[in-house]
């Protein structure tokens, strides 16, 4: 009888200890989806404020810089989508996520992406990355110019 506890014991030690860790896991994991981004809009309202600002501004410094250099350049901005649109070298959709509150980002060059509003950084953040929108559209419009 000691010889199968002793024998039995480790299994159910690691047992134990894969099913700890697997909590573990999906603990972090859930702090990680519930985002700082559900504390930086406390209502569908001041998201909707911060995000169209956001886009808004994105496309002013984009007109400002780019209009003159790209000549196939056009835009569009409603309802919460901004399209920039460069002829043969591509389209960027951005829109905004209302249920996530986040910025979705499609571009002919890294491909989509999610933004979350960091309120320490005071930007639009991948957190997969950890780049910024305003950083990664103005180095990718650069390239493309």
């Amino acid at each position: 009888m000691n010889l199968v506890r002793l024998l039995c014991a480790p299994s159910l030690r690691n047992l134990f200890f894969v099913r700890t860790t697997i909590l573990q896991q999906k603990l972090q994991f859930n702090i990680r989806a519930f985002s700082s981004t559900q504390f930086a809009f406390p209502d569908e309202k001041s998201f909707h404020q911060r995000a169209d600002s956001t886009l808004e501004d994105l496309l002013s410094n984009v007109q400002d810089q780019i209009e003159d250099v790209i000549e196939d350049f056009d835009s569009d901005f409603g309802n919460g989508v901004l399209t920039l649109r460069f002829g043969r070298k591509g389209t960027y959709v951005l829109n905004k996520q209302t249920p996530n509150r986040q910025i979705w980002f499609s571009s002919p060059i890294s491909g989509p992406k999610r933004f979350d509003y960091d309120i320490d950084q005071d930007q639009w953040v991948n957190l997969r990355e950890n780049s910024s929108l305003s950083t990664l559209l103005s180095s990718e419009l650069t390239r493309l110019s």
